[in-house]
């Protein structure tokens, strides 16, 4: 309930956009349309629960103004070899169809688990629409053609040394493959010469995700808990885009192409520590370090009839790396209040460099920054139909990392 994908692809919460998308507890350093192409990927049946959080505490990294959704995959608790398949076809104009397993393996310490999931797709949309202008308007009609594939795979394995310790590895990798070629007629009318705009637009797009946790885990039984997670990323996209628009009137033709590739490796090292003091008191505190390098390569060329091409090339390079530390108090009393206070601190700390197409380099200064994020919360839970509450929270709106360099896409000639 609450939970909204729109039409541009982003995931909403109670209305809001910028929500984090956790994977078995794991933040996904992805934008939004990314994590939405991701979860159109994932089988119903591999999943266990799903977590909404509205109000997330300060252990949660800062960013994202909506709350947090954490997807939890199925485990298996019992000894020996257990799994599932499952497969799924829809035929309407086109058709949709997706697989998906899922296999665990758990031999008294030792777990293992594989789960993967494939969908593929195609879909036709009509497009009509029409733009006024002072002095002209436009009337376009056309298809856009679009096909969709996407498998994905994730294993991983824990191993519980005693009752306090367990150590444990996740791996994924996660391909996105998005084609949407479209045709266009566009009338273009106005006081001096009517025209009719022929356009064909090529559009592709893929997409290579690898990423990789090792984890240790311990807890006791008075309370204690301590944890300690390394991260790594590897993604790499590539975008293909050609518009080529023939006037047919004026007799001239014109096109664009642009290709942008990215790549971004992120590597992340995080420990959270928990007391429960009594029964009414809990006490979490914890320090994070993550660094990321992100190249994005713009190349886009015009040409006009039979003018010089116009090219806009871009080669920009990100570092960043943040720092943090936070602590969360928490205290429940008479079964009926719940009080909660945390803080988190994070020192952001960034690098840039930019080269035009004629080898120029822009490097502007760099930049650091120390934010930070309080978080306070207070419930009173009058029976068991009613409570109410009040909370406070300090978030920062963080640009995905592709979004540090935007790229062109053209839809037809004018737009």
């Amino acid at each position: 309930p609450g939970i909204s994908v729109d039409g541009g692809g982003h995931i909403n919460m109670k209305g809001k956009n910028g929500v984090q998308i956790l994977l078995d507890g794991r933040l996904q350093t992805l934008s939004s349309q990314q994590i939405t192409s991701v979860l159109k990927g994932l089988d119903a049946s591999i999943i266990k629960t799903i977590e909404i959080i509205a109000n997330p505490s300060a252990k949660y990294d800062a960013s994202g103004n909506a709350g947090i959704i954490n997807i939890l995959f199925k485990k298996s608790n019992s000894n020996g070899t257990n799994g599932s398949v499952s497969a799924g076809y829809q035929q309407m104009e086109h058709y949709r169809q997706n697989g998906a397993f899922n296999i665990n393996n758990k031999s008294n310490k030792f777990n293992a688990f594989a789960n993967g999931n494939y969908a593929k797709s195609l879909q036709f949309t009509k497009v009509n629409s029409e733009r006024l202008l002072i002095d002209k308007s436009f009337i376009q009609s056309g298809i856009e053609r679009q096909g969709f594939e996407n498998p994905g795979i994730r294993s991983g394995f824990d191993y519980t040394i005693n009752n306090r310790h367990k150590i444990g590895a996740v791996f994924n990798y996660n391909n996105l493959w998005d084609d949407f070629p479209s045709d266009a007629s566009t009338v273009v009318l106005n006081n001096i010469k009517n025209d009719l705009i022929k356009t064909a637009t090529i559009a592709n797009l893929t997409e290579n995700k690898f990423s990789a946790n090792l984890n240790h885990q311990f807890s006791d039984t008075i309370g204690r808990s301590l944890s300690f997670d390394l991260d790594w990323l590897n993604y790499n996209s590539d975008l293909n885009n050609s518009v080529v628009n023939l006037l047919v009137n004026s007799n001239s033709k014109n096109s664009f192409s642009n290709k942008t590739s990215t790549g971004i490796n992120l590597f992340a090292f995080k420990t959270d520590g928990s007391l429960k003091i009594k029964e009414t008191i809990d006490l979490e505190a914890g320090l994070k370090f993550s660094a990321s390098k992100t190249a994005n390569l713009l190349n886009s060329v015009q040409t006009e009839g039979g003018q010089n091409p116009i090219i806009q090339f871009n080669d920009f390079n990100y570092d960043e790396r943040i720092y943090a530390a936070y602590g969360n108090f928490n205290s429940k009393w008479n079964k009926k209040w719940n009080f909660q206070f945390g803080l988190r601190t994070e020192l952001t700390k960034m690098k840039r460099l930019s080269v035009d197409q004629n080898r120029n380099q822009i490097a502007p200064p760099d930049t650091s920054y120390l934010n930070l994020f309080p978080t306070i919360y207070l419930r009173y839970q009058a029976n068991d139909k009613h409570g109410f509450g009040i909370s406070y929270n300090r978030r920062v709106d963080r640009p995905s990392f592709q979004d540090q360099n935007p790229y062109i896409y053209r839809v037809d000639y004018y737009v």
